[in-house]
């Protein structure tokens, strides 16, 4: 597989939990998971605090990610997080934010806009764009 099918493998295993705790709870605290590179997927979520902010929480994985990937074994890495964004209609919107990184420098953050009205999550269409490739000590 291309470092990008692998990266969208990982994204597609990750995203249900987001979905999950976003319908029963209406939020969720960011979480990640990686990929090794036999094709196995770990989610990896991490003892955090409570009063910590999730822009805290999101650099907490991006260091502990960035130590994991010296690890030859593991592929790719993804972090799910909850955003506010500009949709490409210009348009306001929460999301779920899946960001994807992959060892061979695939990078891309893939959002996935959404409304809570009356319990219900509506999710408008997914996009995505190019990510940073931060999660890699060696793409930084």
């Amino acid at each position: 597989m291309s470092a990008k099918e692998e990266s969208t493998a990982l994204m597609n295993a990750t995203i249900p939990f987001a979905k999950q705790l976003l319908e029963k709870d209406g939020e969720f605290r960011p979480y990640g998971g990686y990929l090794k590179v036999d094709g196995t997927i770990v989610d990896v979520g991490l003892e955090i605090e409570d009063h910590l902010l999730a822009a805290d929480v999101v650099s907490i994985y991006l260091d502990r990610f960035r130590e994991m990937s010296k690890d030859e074994m593991i592929a790719a890495f993804a972090l799910v997080f909850m955003v506010n964004i500009t949709c490409p209609n210009g348009s306001r919107s929460d999301a779920i934010q899946v960001n994807v990184d992959h060892r061979e420098g695939y990078s891309a953050e893939v959002l996935y806009p959404y409304t809570i009205e009356a319990n219900e999550v509506d999710y408008g269409a997914m996009f995505a764009q190019k990510g940073t490739g931060q999660m890699f000590t060696l793409l930084s």
